[in-house]
Parts: C-alpha cells; sequence; structure tokens
C-alpha cells in the first residue's frame, strides 16, 4: 500500500479486515518500507438488523462495536447496514457495546454483547428513535463564531451523540427525548462563560434552540511564594497535574509565578502544589478560574515519606525486585546534548532516569517529558543530580535528534543500544518509566506518581 506525504520515520494506525477472520488493529505500524507480518485470528460472527420505530429496515446506518474492557485502548469496528438494514461483521471472542447512528434519528442506548469463543454467532438487533433536534451556536466574547468544538449529548448515564459546530459556530444533534444533558468541551485556552454542562429537555417540542453558548479565555494564574518569615522565595516548583494538560512552572529571582492552562479542567475551581527545590517546604493551594485572583502563598513543612509511591491505573512495568539492587550500567550507541555517559560516571549523584519514545503522542507520555524539563530547569544549578533519558532502539538518531529539539529537551537522551539492552536490563516494556537511582547507584524508586521532587530530594540528603 503507498500512502502519500506520509513522514519517514513515522507510525500509522493499520487495520486489516477479512470475512472469515475477526477485525486486527495494529497501533503502530513503522512506515519504513519494510514487510510486516499480521496474523489473523478466526473470529465470531455478529449480526443483527437496524429498524425504525415503524420495524422498516434502516439502510446507511453506521453500527459501531466497542470493547467492554475500559483499561485498554481497543477500537473494535465500523460497519454500514444494508439497503434492507442488515448487517454483519466477525470479532474477536469478547465482551462488547454495540451502537448505532443515523443523521435522521436519534440513536438508542447501546446493546452489550458477549462472544464466546466457538459459539455460532452474535445477535444484536437495534432500534432507531424518532429524533428531537437541539441546535445551537458557540461563539466567542466577540460573538465570533467557534467551529470544530465537541458537543455531546447524555441522557441519564448513556451517552448518545457527539458532533462538531461547523465553521459559523452551529450545532445541531438529533437526540432521543427527555430531559438530558449537553456538555460542551471547549477547544485549548478556552473555557465557557457559565457552566459546561447545559440541562435540556426535549419534551413534545420537536426541536429546542439554545441561547449561544459563550467561550472566554483560560486565565492566567498568578502569584507570590513566600516562607514562614514572608521573605519572597525563587526556584519553587508549582505544578497543577489534575488537569488535561498539566502544568509545571517555577518561581522567579523575585518568588513570582505565572502559569497558564492549556484546557479546561472538570471544576471551575483547580489544586495547584507549590514545591521548594531543596528544602522539604510546601503547600496546596486552589484557585477558582471564573474569580482568580493572585495567589499570595506560604509554604510550611512537611514530613517526607521514603515509601515507594503504588503503580498509577494501567498497565505498567514490574520492577519491585530491581528495588534496592545495584541499578544495570546503561548501554547507548549514540548520545544527543552530552557525550558518552555511563552510571558508574555519576556515582555520587541522584540519577533521574526515564525511558522513553518520541514517536508516542499519548498525553502521558507528552506529560512526563514536561514533568522531567521542569524538573532538570528547577535543579540545574544542582551538582549531585542529573537527568538522562533512554530513547529506544528502532528510530535512527536523526530522527531522535529532531523529536528532543522539538520537544526542548536539554538534557542528556541516548539511543539505546541495538536491540534494546538497556530497555531489556530495566526490563521496561512500557513507556514512559522513570526510575531514581541514589548517590550509590542503586535503584530505590520505579514510581513517582507526583512526587519526583519530594523523591529526589530524599535521596540527596542521603550519604
Amino acid at each position: 500500500m503507498t500512502i502519500p506525504d506520509l513522514p519517514a520515520g513515522g507510525h500509522v494506525r493499520f487495520a486489516v479486515s477479512h470475512h472469515k477472520y475477526a477485525d486486527t488493529f495494529v497501533p503502530y505500524l513503522p512506515v519504513d518500507g519494510a514487510q510486516e507480518t499480521i496474523v489473523l485470528y478466526p473470529g465470531v460472527p455478529l449480526r443483527g438488523r437496524v429498524t425504525d420505530s415503524a420495524g422498516k429496515g434502516v439502510p446507511g446506518a453506521r453500527v459501531s462495536v466497542t470493547s467492554e474492557r475500559m483499561d485498554v485502548a481497543l477500537a473494535d469496528a465500523e460497519v454500514l447496514t444494508d439497503a434492507e438494514g442488515f448487517y454483519s461483521l466477525r470479532l474477536a471472542p469478547g465482551e462488547y457495546r454495540v451502537a448505532v447512528r443515523h443523521p435522521d434519528y436519534a440513536s438508542p442506548p447501546h446493546k452489550s454483547v458477549t462472544l464466546n469463543p466457538g459459539s455460532d454467532e452474535g445477535v444484536a438487533d437495534l432500534g432507531l428513535l424518532a429524533p428531537h433536534i437541539i441546535e445551537g451556536r458557540v461563539v466567542a466574547q466577540d460573538n465570533r463564531p467557534v467551529g470544530g468544538v465537541v458537543i455531546s449529548y447524555s441522557l441519564g448515564s448513556e451517552h448518545y451523540r457527539d458532533t462538531l459546530t461547523r465553521f459559523d459556530g452551529a450545532f445541531r444533534l438529533a437526540v432521543p427525548p427527555g430531559e438530558g444533558m449537553i456538555h460542551l468541551a471547549p477547544p485549548a485556552g478556552f473555557m465557557p462563560e457559565s457552566l459546561a454542562d447545559i440541562p435540556v429537555r426535549t419534551g413534545d417540542e420537536s426541536c429546542v434552540t439554545l441561547s449561544p453558548l459563550r467561550l472566554d479565555p483560560l486565565p492566567a494564574i498568578t502569584g507570590t511564594v513566600r516562607d514562614k518569615d514572608g521573605q519572597l522565595i525563587p526556584k519553587v516548583l508549582i505544578s497543577c497535574r489534575d488537569v488535561p494538560d498539566p502544568v509545571w512552572t517555577i518561581t522567579d529571582g523575585n518568588g513570582c509565578f505565572l502559569a497558564q492552562l492549556g484546557r479546561m479542567p472538570d471544576g471551575a475551581k483547580v489544586s495547584f502544589r507549590a514545591e521548594h527545590a531543596l528544602r522539604f517546604l510546601r503547600r496546596e493551594f486552589k484557585v477558582d478560574l471564573r474569580k482568580p485572583v493572585p495567589a499570595d502563598v506560604t509554604l510550611k513543612p512537611f514530613e517526607p515519606d521514603p515509601e515507594s509511591p503504588s503503580p498509577g491505573p494501567g498497565p505498567h512495568n514490574d520492577l519491585e525486585a530491581m528495588l534496592d539492587e545495584p541499578a544495570p550500567e546503561i548501554d547507548c550507541d549514540a548520545w544527543i546534548n552530552s557525550g558518552d555517559l555511563t552510571l558508574e560516571g555519576f556515582r555520587g549523584k541522584v540519577v533521574v532516569l526515564t525511558f522513553w519514545g518520541g514517536f508516542d503522542l499519548r498525553p502521558q507520555n507528552r506529560d512526563r517529558i514536561n514533568e522531567l524539563r521542569a524538573h532538570n530547569a528547577l535543579l540545574d544549578d544542582i551538582d549531585d543530580v542529573v537527568f538522562v533519558g533512554i530513547h529506544d532502539a528502532s528510530t535512527d538518531t536523526e530522527e531522535i535528534r529532531r523529536y528532543v529539539d522539538r520537544l526542548g529537551i536539554r538534557f542528556p537522551v541516548g539511543r539505546d543500544a541495538e536491540p534494546c539492552k538497556t530497555f531489556e536490563r530495566y526490563r521496561v516494556t512500557y513507556i514512559p518509566q522513570t526510575v531514581l537511582i541514589d548517590k550509590r547507584g542503586v535503584l530505590r524508586y520505579a514510581q513517582t506518581q507526583g512526587r519526583l521532587l519530594e523523591l529526589i530530594k530524599i535521596l540527596r540528603r542521603e550519604e
């Protein structure tokens, strides 16, 4: 297959379908011309019919099937109904949700279906509903229309429909009757003027027109940080992690800071943390985005917790057996931002070692790199802490260099030695992965969970 205009060194998400096999998805197929072997597995047939309220088959309805397993990112299949409203596809055994959409109808609740190994087939018939129309516009402060805003509708716990505003800011949703909720997901840099969730009751009305939904710019968060004696403190890390795009910034020489959120969080009140770069001082504080005032933060002592943080949700590397053991040596065949490096050469320093891939566009990878950049800038004049990145060996050095430049990484980054020597020594199969190595060369922490600065300070104080 030849696809024009794909960048060299990139990846595509690839799907393979066959009438005798389950649809197979390849999340990262390299764009390098190499032949790839994709294994197809037998699937279980799933069939059904989509009808209207009169029981007549509806052609051209889009049937979507997604996995009930929410701990992994699985997109399974979509198919259009035929002229009589029938559809058919094959899926791997498992539990699925089957939903249907059509521009002229309202969608019914999804159906759950279980496809057992060896079973003949599964059946999921779906009935489209007579539509009630909700329409409106999204505008900025100056009444300028805002296109490309995601508008969604839910009724109770059931999510029914998403749409995007057009170039003129207008949107239109076909929904079932009842009292539901319109949710406005503002674009980057904006927040709803009032509520992001707007209750809407259709009742007997065939069309409900909403007042214009207005967007305001997200405010800049400013403030100062002081010690208990009222002295302004430079080099304090300000972080806000419980938002879609976590933010890290540092107080300047006058103890002042400015933080700009990228996206609107779920609520108007946002939690921040201010933490001293060298001492065990910090303070949690909240900011109301609808009534922002400059924060005046006084740091307080806190008792550090030397226990290893628990892994967060989702898949992770099991490195427990490696803790409190000598850290394996790193082995890279090329270095960016430095000459050749070894862990042995870092004896007497705390090493923050991160395994990552520049091709990984997921939020967790982006957020980890931003977190490391902020901590590296915070501690850039500290002699006994070093930050090191190990990039996987599947990418050539020049491509890694472009990733490093684009992401603004200033600490050393090594390309792992072929085939993946350092990754294997550290048993890393999921990225990003950050580990902390103490001054004696012992691997002490394999999880950080928002406590990276605290853990670094704990290791720095050890002899």
